[in-house]
């Protein structure tokens, strides 16, 4: 399974806000694809304060 991280962190008082995206996916392109999207629709929509924000595409274990 994978799914997709997002780590979006404000300048003003340097808090971070952590949001996962999840989804079974069979490849890891896909996987990829989808972090792509997330990424710019993070900056599309995020507050005028925001200072940074980082997507990941991560593999979770199914046997877990």
């Amino acid at each position: 399974m994978y799914a997709v991280l997002a780590l979006l962190c404000t300048s003003l008082d340097k808090e971070c806000m952590v949001k996962t995206y999840p989804y079974i996916i069979p490849t890891f392109e896909a996987c990829l694809s989808i972090e792509k999207n997330v990424n710019k629709s993070l900056w599309k929509f995020a507050p005028e304060n925001a200072s940074t924000i980082k997507t990941w595409c991560i593999v979770i274990p199914e046997d877990t």
